[in-house]
C-alpha cells in the first residue's frame, strides 16, 4: 500500500451541528466545504475516564457560525470516520459541546476550539442520587447507568461488565452517578478471583529495625506474630466507542486464564532503518518514549510491596493487625509480562511493611439483628457460608490489595505514536516489539529487547486527525499511553 494512504482518514459523513431547536448546520462536508474547515479533530478514550471526550479546531472564514447559530453550549455534533488503511468500517460518533475556548480572529477569519463530551458525561453533571444502592459492584454500575443516567442501551453490554464478588450497600449522599461508580472501584473484587484469604501467620518486627538490602542482613529486637492478607482487588470503569466497560485490573492484565482476559489486539514494531517492517506498514511505531519505569521509593511509601493494616471495630472493641505482602499475593493476580514472581530486591523490601494504614471496621452499620453482626471476620455472610450481616465491612478484602494492584499497573508506562487506527480501544492489549540497542558484536541472536518488549495495556488513546497543508488529504495518528505491571515478553500461545 502506498505511503500517501498510510495515515490518511476519510470523513465518511458530514460533521453536523444540531442546535437546541433541532436545526442542523454543516461544520465540515465530506465533499469539501471551504467556508468552515475543521483543522484538526481529537477523540479521547481512557480507562480512567467514565466518558469519551473530543476537541475540534474550527476555522470560520466569513460564515460566523459561532455568532449566527449561536453556539451556546450543549449543541449536538455528529460525524462518521474511516481509517481505510486498517478497515473499511465506518465509526460514528455523537458528542455535545461542553466549552468554546482559544477563540481569536484575524481579518475575516475566526479560529476556535470546541471541547466535546458524550451525552452521559454532560448529563452526569446535572444528576444527584440520594437513594440507597445495593448489590454487587457490576450490578450497581449497570443500575446507575440504566435507572439514573438513562444511558443509551446500545452502550451497556453484559460482555463488557465483569462480575464482582460480595454484596454491598452504598449510601450515595447525593453524589453524581459517575462519582458513585468511581468511589466503589477500589472496593470491587473480581468474580473470577480466588477467594480473598487470610494466609499463614508470619513474624513482624514490633520494635525498631535496621536492614541492609545489599547484604540481606537485618536486626530485629523483638517480633510479634500477625496474619497475612492475600488476594487482589480493584476495577476500572470507562467508555469507549463500543460502549461502557467495567473490568477488574486483573482481567485487564490477563490473556485468557482465570480472569478471562481479552486476547492481544495487534502487534506494533519499532523498526531501525526499516529492517523489520516495510516503511509503509501501519504497524510501525513512529515514536516511543518511556514516561515511567521504576519508582521504588513511591511504591514503598504507598505500601505496594508490604503494608501493615490495623483494624479496630468500635462495636465489638476488637483490634486486629494484618500484613499485606506482595510476594504472597503476586500469584493470585493477572500479569502482563513474563515474570512469574517479584524481583529479588522487591522480595527484600516486602519483608517489612513500609506503610501503616489504620481503619475502622464495623459490620453493624447495615445490620438490624439483635445478635452480633459478625463474630469471626473470616466467617461473614457471603464468605465461606458465614452468617451475620448481609452487607459486612469488607475493608480487609480490598484496601491494601487494591492499592498494591493499582500501583503495580504503572510499573512501566510507555508512550507511542502509530498510524491512525480507529479499531484500537482504551483497555485493549497490544504487543510491542522494541529493538535490541546493543552493538552488533554484543547483540548475539536477540533481535529484540526481551526485557521491555512484550504485552502492554492501552491506558489512554487519542485519535488525532489533522488537515494536510494542501487541504486535500487528512492525516491521522494515534497517540497511545501504554502500561504494564511486570517486565518481559510473555507468550500468548
Amino acid at each position: 500500500m502506498s505511503s500517501q494512504n498510510l495515515h490518511t482518514y476519510v470523513l465518511s459523513s458530514d460533521i453536523i451541528l444540531t442546535d437546541r431547536k433541532g436545526k442542523e448546520y454543516i461544520l465540515a462536508s465530506k465533499n469539501g466545504n471551504k467556508d468552515v474547515e475543521v483543522m484538526y479533530l481529537k477523540i479521547f478514550e481512557s480507562i480512567e475516564s467514565p466518558c469519551m471526550m473530543a476537541e475540534m479546531n474550527i476555522t470560520d472564514s466569513g460564515v460566523n457560525l459561532i455568532g449566527t447559530i449561536p453556539i451556546q453550549g450543549m449543541e449536538k455534533i455528529t460525524f462518521g470516520l474511516k481509517t481505510p488503511y486498517f478497515s473499511t468500517e465506518e465509526y460514528k460518533y455523537t458528542f455535545y459541546i461542553a466549552a468554546v475556548r482559544a477563540r481569536f480572529a484575524k481579518g475575516k477569519i475566526q479560529n476556535y476550539v470546541l471541547d466535546l463530551i458524550s451525552y452521559e458525561g454532560l448529563k452526569n453533571e446535572s444528576i444527584r442520587i440520594g437513594k440507597t444502592l445495593t448489590g454487587t459492584g457490576d450490578a450497581i454500575a449497570k443500575n446507575v447507568l440504566n435507572d439514573y443516567l438513562k444511558a443509551d442501551k446500545t452502550k451497556i453490554s453484559e460482555q463488557f461488565f465483569e462480575p464482582c464478588k460480595y454484596q454491598t450497600k452504598i449510601i450515595p449522599s447525593n453524589k453524581r452517578p459517575f462519582d458513585i461508580i468511581g468511589d466503589m472501584l477500589n472496593k470491587c473484587v473480581s468474580g473470577y478471583a480466588s477467594s480473598q484469604t487470610f494466609g499463614t501467620k508470619s513474624s513482624l518486627p514490633s520494635g525498631s529495625s535496621t536492614s541492609s538490602i545489599s547484604s540481606g542482613t537485618s536486626t530485629t529486637p523483638e517480633k510479634s506474630t500477625v496474619e497475612n492478607l492475600v488476594g487482589s482487588a480493584g476495577y476500572c470503569f470507562w467508555e469507549t466507542q463500543e460502549g461502557y466497560k467495567f473490568k477488574s485490573l486483573d482481567n485487564l492484565c490477563s490473556i485468557g486464564g482465570q480472569f478471562k482476559g481479552d486476547d492481544i489486539k495487534d502487534t506494533f514494531v519499532y523498526s531501525i532503518a526499516n529492517t523489520d517492517y516495510n516503511k509503509d506498514s501501519g504497524r510501525n511505531i513512529l515514536e516511543y518514549n518511556y514516561v515511567n519505569e521504576i519508582d521504588v521509593v513511591k511504591k514503598m511509601r504507598y505500601g505496594t510491596y508490604s503494608s501493615l493494616m490495623v483494624f479496630y471495630n468500635p462495636s465489638t472493641g476488637q483490634y486486629e493487625e494484618y500484613v499485606f505482602d506482595i510476594e504472597k499475593a503476586f500469584k493470585s493476580m493477572g500479569h502482563m509480562g513474563s515474570e512469574e514472581d517479584i524481583p529479588e530486591l522487591h522480595k527484600e523490601l516486602a519483608k517489612y511493611p513500609t506503610r501503616i494504614m489504620t481503619q475502622f471496621i464495623d459490620d453493624e452499620v447495615f445490620y438490624n439483628g439483635e445478635d452480633i453482626a459478625s463474630i469471626d471476620p473470616k466467617n461473614r455472610q457471603g464468605i465461606s457460608g458465614g452468617s451475620g450481616s448481609p452487607f459486612p465491612d469488607y475493608k480487609k478484602y480490598y484496601m491494601a490489595q487494591s492499592i498494591s494492584r493499582s500501583l503495580l499497573m504503572g510499573t512501566q508506562k510507555l508512550h507511542i505514536v502509530v498510524g491512525g487506527n480507529l479499531s484500537l480501544r482504551a483497555g485493549d492489549k497490544i504487543k510491542i516489539m522494541l529493538p535490541n540497542f546493543s552493538v552488533e558484536s554484543k547483540k548475539t541472536s536477540k533481535k529484540y529487547d526481551e526485557q521491555h518488549s512484550g504485552n502492554y495495556l492501552i491506558k489512554d488513546i487519542s485519535y488525532e486527525f489533522h488537515l494536510r497543508l494542501s487541504g486535500k488529504n487528512y492525516v491521522a495518528v494515534s497517540n497511545i499511553t501504554l502500561i504494564r505491571d511486570t517486565f518481559g515478553m510473555k507468550s500468548t500461545s
